[in-house]
């Protein structure tokens, strides 16, 4: 059934950013990797650092289609490369508060840059009067959708 999409998307602004911790999973060739990460946003949009000598790096470069997750929110999207970490103004200000013990390490190697991931779907899992539904939000369609989730060949 469709739900409120502005009220949806606020919610998933919020969700996103307060999890300062992330995990990132990425794919290439037969080899799926997951990892946390120390991330910073800007509305639905997601940022966090990586280097250029890194696994996650050379496999967005291969796939830039990445998904990330933290409780019960789920994020899939593209994985857009920035300029360096130094020279990303807004990401330094908000990357050196929330993480500043990986900013100072990392941010000025030059090996490093910023990664934008540019979500189209997120999606939620809820619990509403006790039963299991999933709230996506589409934001390449522009629609939000309650899916119930089917319980009756289970044993809760």
């Amino acid at each position: 059934m469709e739900i409120n999409f502005e009220e949806l998307k606020q919610e998933a602004i919020k969700a996103i950013g307060k999890n300062k911790i992330m995990i990132l999973a990425t794919s290439a060739g037969n080899r799926v990797t997951a990892r946390a990460m120390s991330c910073v946003s800007d509305g639905l949009k997601i940022y966090f650092q990586t280097g250029t000598d890194s696994l996650k790096y050379r496999q967005m470069k291969e796939n830039p289609i990445v998904a990330l997750c933290e409780a019960n929110m789920q994020i899939e999207g593209k994985a857009v490369f920035k300029n360096q970490s130094l020279s990303e103004n807004d990401f330094i200000a908000k990357y050196k508060k929330d993480h500043y013990g990986s900013f100072t390490c990392y941010s000025a190697m030059k090996t490093s840059f910023v990664v934008e991931v540019v979500p189209v779907l997120i999606t939620f899992w809820k619990y509403t009067d006790k039963k299991p539904h999933r709230d996506i939000l589409g934001l390449v369609n522009s629609k939000a959708t309650r899916v119930p989730y089917d319980t009756s060949n289970t044993i809760c």
